[in-house]
């Protein structure tokens, strides 16, 4: 092999170098970027969480029904199971999980809290309040699986509908209570 001959190939491994150092780094890059995305949507559900339990806790406050309170509980600690499994999942993927209510759900806790005053901390009125969150919830989650899904890994995308199942099934059974109440009235 002749100088020349060598030189060509050494710049030809350089160039194969180069190239895939070049395409390792757009992979990173790209694959951090997915992770940031991930991140984000995710975060925007623990917050849902993370209201959803302040709205349940200010609900059960306010009501003086030993069955209401309980059944807050209860909602407030699905809550509870799926930010802790949703921040797992934030952690993971190297985030940070948000932390802290949003300030438009610190406005309506206190709605809430004046309004059932007001109704003298009312069943109909409390459940009312409830039903209102409880649509906001299934709403983020929603546009969540609508809007974000292509951006979101499979036992991501599991874990949110299973989720949204349990919300769900929170909300039918304050629909169900509602309906109970108008029938007893």
């Amino acid at each position: 092999m002749n100088y020349t001959t060598k030189i060509k190939a050494a710049a030809r491994v350089v160039c194969m170098a180069i190239i895939l150092f070049s395409v390792s780094a757009y992979i990173g890059l790209k694959r951090q970027t997915s992770q940031n995305t991930q991140v984000k949507i995710l975060n925007k559900l623990i917050q849902a969480n993370i209201d959803r339990i302040a709205a349940y806790e200010t609900a059960s406050r306010e009501t003086k029904e030993l069955y209401l309170k309980k059944l807050f509980t209860r909602f407030a600690n699905t809550s509870r199971a799926c930010k802790e499994e949703l921040d797992m999942e934030v952690l993971r993927l190297e985030g940070e999980p948000v932390k802290g209510t949003n300030t438009t759900l610190k406005i309506y806790q206190i709605w809430m809290g004046t309004k059932s005053m007001l109704s003298n901390h009312d069943v109909e009125t409390i459940l009312s309040s409830c039903d209102f969150g409880e649509q906001i919830s299934e709403d983020i989650y929603g546009t969540t699986i609508s809007k974000d899904s292509a951006s979101l890994e499979s036992r991501q995308l599991t874990m949110i509908y299973v989720q949204i199942q349990s919300i769900k099934a929170e909300h039918n059974r304050v629909i169900g209570l509602q309906n109970l109440m108008s029938i007893n009235y």
